[in-house]
């Protein structure tokens, strides 16, 4: 049990100060007062974003780690920020804790907050700290882009291609898994569960994508691929053609799945934090690979039909994607 608010945060404050990279020079001051202070970049816009995360309901707190816990939440922030085409630079976290919670747990959890912003380059510069009934995590995240990479969801147009980063579709099954088993499941060699626990964002693929394509819309798949991309569609006013042959999956699901791949499964998978947007740069492969990782094009924006295809075939999907007020996420 926590005794201490103040102590807490001072061992925080501590832990940041020993494993955090180097502020960053937009940093003018951190943790320590009423707010910390950022001078914003010359010729470049600001982009906010905040997002939670709740015990029970998106994540397993008794079948996880809570590095695991922390570096997702703080992830599924970060690809916001590069969902608009920018760069993350500070991030704010607030919790709300409760009485089963140690401060050895909570300092595990801000090492994978740490783990997370240090492969992105950025700070976490304060927040705040309550009891609560459940584990409550609330990031809130400051990032910039120049004007003309900035992405938005309602620039897609009729004849844009359709495209996507990695695969589709471990998120949902990891979950599964996680579900299914009475104890805690290692990572190690565990591709699918990895997906679920610890899904990077594109961040260091961010610059290639715009420079390459020039995205002209772009969303990162929080809620499921299908769901996702018919935020893109509802914005820009059009429809899409989806050729479900093409949806990149990775060998591990593949060999899951043996030869009854489940593609509604895949294609409502949430937490994947892969990027879906359309380009109308001509001359481009199918597939381009930049750094590790595939950008595969999947499909056309067309008006508004919403058309998949399956072996030349339409095919229904009847279930698209994550709504946190139909069904329990954990």
């Amino acid at each position: 049990m926590i005794s201490s608010e103040w102590n807490l945060i001072k061992e925080i404050e501590l832990f940041l100060k020993q494993n955090e990279i180097k502020p960053t020079s937009a940093l003018k001051m951190s943790i320590g007062d009423d707010c910390a202070i950022i001078e914003p970049t010359k010729n470049k816009l600001s982009l906010h974003s905040t997002d939670i995360s709740i015990e029970d309901v998106h994540f397993i707190i008794n079948k996880n780690e809570p590095e695991n816990i922390g570096f997702k939440a703080m992830n599924g922030n970060i690809s916001d920020i590069v969902a608009m085409g920018g760069k993350p630079l500070i991030a704010l976290i607030a919790l709300g804790i409760p009485d089963h919670i140690s401060k050895n747990f909570i300092l595990k959890l801000y090492k994978g907050f740490i783990e997370a912003t240090n492969k992105s380059n950025m700070n976490i510069v304060g927040g705040d700290i309550s009891k609560s009934k459940v584990l409550t995590i609330s990031i809130s995240i400051y990032g910039e882009v120049f004007p003309e990479n900035i992405v938005k969801r309602d620039g897609a147009k009729i004849g844009d291609k359709i495209y996507v980063t990695g695969d589709i579709g471990r998120s949902k099954v990891g979950l599964d898994l996680l579900i299914s088993s009475k104890d805690k499941i290692t990572l190690e060699n565990n591709e699918i569960l990895e997906k679920h626990l610890r899904p990077e964002s594109s961040l260091k693929i961010i610059d290639k994508i715009n420079e390459t394509y020039k995205p002209t819309s772009m969303i990162d798949i929080s809620d499921g691929f299908l769901s996702d991309l018919n935020h893109i569609c509802n914005k820009s006013s059009c429809g899409y053609t989806i050729n479900i042959n093409n949806i990149p999956i990775h060998e591990k699901l593949k060999q899951y799945y043996k030869n009854d791949i489940d593609y509604e499964s895949i294609l409502s998978s949430g937490e994947e934090y892969e990027l879906i947007f359309t380009s109308n740069e001509k001359n481009i492969p199918e597939v381009i690979s930049f750094n590790d990782k595939k950008i595969t094009q999947i499909g056309t924006i067309t008006d508004n039909q919403k058309i998949l295809l399956y072996n030349n075939k339409k095919i229904e999907i009847n279930k698209s994607g994550y709504n946190h007020f139909e069904e329990n996420k954990c």
